[in-house]
């Protein structure tokens, strides 16, 4: 936890200082999406997740863009969010990933098979 704090507090330094929007967006997804949600409920980083998405389209960074939507659709997941909705987020926004971020696409796709073995859905298997 005390490395987890510390580079929490990097981040928070970094989004004091900087005036770039793409630096900010990415010590904002550094900080809600790889360490802040220990310390926070799910809920709020999955918030966080959206701005940092949101902001990212806005500067034109689609590419961590989707990475956040990928990072938002785990927090949702392990939030308790009802699996089918969480199902249909991910189909609709997939072919737009595919196009912008094969990383994210790849994992997105694999946390949909695994929701869809969940709930027995075999319709995009």
């Amino acid at each position: 936890f005390e490395s987890g704090r510390q580079w929490v507090g990097f981040a928070k330094t970094i989004l004091e200082k900087a005036s770039n929007g793409t630096v900010i967006s990415r010590a904002s997804f550094l900080l809600y999406g790889l360490v802040n949600f220990w310390y926070v409920p799910l809920q709020e980083s999955s918030n966080h997740m959206q701005e940092i998405e949101d902001m990212n389209f806005k500067f034109g960074d689609t590419e961590n863009a989707y990475m956040a939507q990928c990072v938002r659709y785990k927090f949702l997941f392990f939030r308790g969010e009802q699996l089918s909705t969480l199902s249909r987020k991910i189909e609709t926004n997939l072919p737009s990933m595919e196009r912008f971020s094969i990383g994210s696409a790849k994992f997105s796709a694999l946390d949909k098979e695994m929701i869809d073995a969940l709930t027995g859905d075999k319709s995009s298997n």
